[in-house]
């Protein structure tokens, strides 16, 4: 039985462990590089549901100071006209924002074509390239394309090559730049007049979201600026070829500082809030004059905001109503803060995930189902806290849907394996004791950490009951059969039915005698009340069936009774084949001559003197005096039953 033990716990270790071994290796290979490609695809996309998630969470950021949006909103185009404007109207909007003070206009506009062909167009186009030269602080984007055919004459392709930067870049670094093939360049009068341009790409994380932004790109061998790395770096008087760039670490801007990059030259937003968080004045208002207070000392970016096929809506980890025009803007807030999102490198990510899943698999199989619950509860509560935390805190992500899935998968597969293994326990329990005791003491046997094994041999102190039906030899001899088993099956159904009622254990039946005792497989306190008790109850159950009895055949079924109490050893014993719980010691030897001294006293019920000192306060008694009893060599104090205390005499 001990080799079985073992067997059995090493099989349930052996399979715990290697569920949670398997479950972490698999859950941080998903997060470390490709890992399994499809189910890293939806691990990404969870972990960017949960940083959406965080963003809720966070309290909105106070808007940039240095940074406002001058919206080509319904307004301005219900006052100036349907979009595109002439290009003279664009320089005057330049004018208007120098005038007011503005330290860097961007125009979150592509001028790639001309106005049109009219002598009129040609001048408004020239109007706007002597404004960008005459402010002097005037940027402009551009768009890469995944094609290599150029829609631009090669003067504007060849203005726009000679805006490349010539930032430095570690061994490798080009390779690691999103590279575009071709590109839409400004024409070549206003990349010339401009102060600087930058590409106006943008790309989501996959799932229609944006939350990053590249800041370097490559076009053949050259690398080209972003629209907001263009504009900080010339607000921040940083030259190109003091920007280093390692796509998959940092961005430095010269002495300025440092922005962290989570690969192929891309920043991770560090959102200020939903949309209009960055301050939008109409651009009407400005063409008017009005507004000078608002913009002075400010970057503004002008972009289209108003409703309509030609504005460009974006989603945002706030909604599905984000401007491209703030994008841009919070990309150049957060350059100018030196502030993007940090994300936690690889390694952290595994070693997270991974203890996640190996520890609280453990964790789980040494404590029951409720306790690793609750600590399962613990740590995903403290690990999110401290991810939210982190994020609020220090602008830092740690991995949340990886961890989080590793948690449960710990949690719900040990309970699951502890519940398959653990039901296969209580069926085993049920099948055992099912037939000896009653069904609520089945339910507690069968609880939490049920296991068969675990009902081994033990000393235990219990009441032991033995009752024999008097002269049923004779009976037997001069009745049929059938009459006999008929009599036993309802005698012992009642007798069956009160032990269970007192919560007893039906030990065995022995031809007309039965075994029965209080006190295991579960612990009572009161086993000896529970076995006296029920000895009365039987007795008078039996003497309000006379006429029953006498249906088959018996006009007077007399059951002597025989009770001890003290220790005993309970458990199983048989054979490998058959085995049986059952009680074994000198308390049933003497339960068992206590019954038979029934005859010679002409008594019902008679019990040990010991057991009468533990239940005499609640029960009538007589004592019978000191009985030579056959097998023990001391004689033994007996008293007989006659009912509970205050029945009457």
């Amino acid at each position: 039985m001990l080799r079985f033990l073992f067997a059995t716990r090493y099989r349930r270790w052996s399979l715990l462990i290697a569920f949670s071994i398997t479950t972490s290796v698999i859950l941080a290979n998903l997060t470390w590089g490709q890992g399994l490609t499809p189910w890293k695809a939806l691990f990404d996309l969870l972990e960017m549901k949960t940083i959406d998630w965080r963003y809720q969470l966070r309290a909105r950021r106070a808007a940039p100071p240095d940074v406002a949006i001058a919206a080509i909103d319904d307004e301005s185009l219900q006052r100036i006209g349907r979009w595109p404007w002439p290009r003279a109207k664009l320089a005057e909007l330049a004018e208007k924002l120098r005038a007011a003070g503005a330290r860097a206009i961007v125009f979150d506009i592509f001028l790639a074509e001309p106005q049109g062909e009219a002598p009129d167009d040609a001048a408004s186009d020239a109007r706007l390239a002597a404004a960008m030269r005459e402010v002097g602080c005037l940027y402009h984007g551009w768009i890469g394309r995944a094609e290599a055919d150029q829609a631009a004459g090669s003067d504007s392709l060849a203005a726009f090559e000679a805006t490349a930067w010539p930032v430095r870049m570690p061994p490798g670094g080009l390779e690691g730049l999103i590279a575009y093939e071709g590109v839409t360049p400004p024409l070549a009068a206003f990349t010339r007049s401009a102060q600087g341009i930058g590409f106006g790409n943008v790309v989501d994380c996959g799932d229609g979201v944006f939350r990053w932004y590249v800041l370097a790109a490559r076009v053949g061998q050259a690398v080209y600026p972003s629209l907001a790395l263009a504009v900080a770096a010339g607000d921040l008087g940083v030259a190109p070829e003091d920007i280093l760039v390692d796509p998959a670490g940092f961005l430095r801007l010269g002495d300025q500082g440092v922005v962290p990059l989570i690969g192929s030259g891309t920043m991770f937003l560090d959102f200020y809030g939903p949309s209009r968080t960055v301050p939008h004045q109409p651009v009407c208002d400005i063409l008017d004059g009005r507004l000078a207070r608002e913009l002075a000392g400010k970057i503004v970016i002008v972009g289209q905001t108003a409703q309509g096929s030609q504005t460009d809506v974006r989603a945002s980890p706030f909604g599905a109503d984000f401007y491209g025009v703030e994008l841009q803007a919070t990309a150049i807030a957060n350059l100018l803060e030196r502030r993007a999102l940090r994300v936690s490198a690889p390694l952290v990510d595994l070693l997270i995930t991974g203890g996640f899943g190996l520890v609280l698999g453990l964790v789980l199989a040494l404590m029951r189902p409720a306790y690793g619950a609750a600590i399962s509860l613990l740590a995903f509560l403290a690990y999110n806290s401290a991810c939210t935390l982190t994020f609020t805190r220090a602008a830092y992500l740690l991995p949340m849907a990886a961890p989080n899935i590793a948690i449960l998968a710990s949690l719900f597969g040990v309970l699951l394996y502890r519940l398959a293994t653990e039901e296969r326990q209580r069926n085993r329990i049920t099948e055992t004791f099912g037939l000896f005791v009653p069904p609520q003491v089945v339910e507690e046997l069968t609880g939490e950490e049920a296991r068969i094994e675990a009902f081994q041999a033990e000393r235990r102190e219990i009441t032991v009951l033995f009752a024999d039906i008097r002269d049923f030899t004779a009976y037997a001899e001069r009745r049929q059969p059938e009459d006999v088993v008929a009599l036993l099956n309802r005698y012992f159904s009642l007798m069956h039915e009160v032990v269970w009622q007192h919560g007893g254990t039906l030990d065995k039946y022995m031809g007309d005698g039965l075994l029965a005792f209080f006190g295991a497989p579960t612990h009572q306190e009161d086993h000896a009340d529970r076995a006296v008790l029920a000895a009365i109850e039987m007795q008078r159950q039996i003497a309000e069936r006379k006429d029953e009895w006498a249906q088959y055949g018996m006009h007077s079924l007399r059951v002597g009774m025989g009770l001890d109490t003290g220790e005993v050893l309970v458990g199983f014993a048989g054979s490998a084949g058959r085995m049986q719980y059952t009680c074994m010691g000198n308390v049933v030897n003497l339960a068992s001559r206590l019954e038979e001294e029934n005859r010679l006293l002409d008594t019902d019920i008679l019990i040990s003197g010991r057991l009468h000192d533990r239940v005499a306060e609640r029960i009538r008694a007589r004592p019978t005096g000191v009985l030579a009893i056959r097998g023990f060599s001391a004689p033994v104090e007996a008293y007989e039953l006659l009912g509970r205390a205050g029945d009457g005499a």
